[in-house]
């Protein structure tokens, strides 16, 4: 391949870097887009991510209790967070 510059290469690369929508058709897809209040977004978020935590929190405690020793890790897991709020304590 030679090393030389292709004229039509660099027009269509010229081309290519130009603009590609105009003011009109912005707004045209702006005017369809809903129109969402600040506080409507963050009450989504806040609710998005109150649904995930509660999510967490659940299957957390579900998936143990499915297990054949869900007692014994239950204990154990009990007797640890014991432990380590004595051990903060001193």
């Amino acid at each position: 391949m030679p090393d030389e510059l292709d004229p039509l290469l660099l027009r269509r690369f010229a081309q290519s870097r130009a603009p590609l929508a105009d003011a009109r058709f912005v707004a045209q897809v702006e005017a369809r887009l809903p129109a969402y209040s600040l506080r409507d977004r963050l009450l989504t978020a806040l609710l998005a991510a109150l649904q995930a935590g509660l999510t967490g929190v659940f299957t957390g405690i579900a998936a143990p209790l499915r297990l054949r020793n869900a007692g014994i890790v239950a204990l154990a897991a009990l007797g640890f967070a014991v432990w380590s709020i004595v051990q903060s304590s001193l």
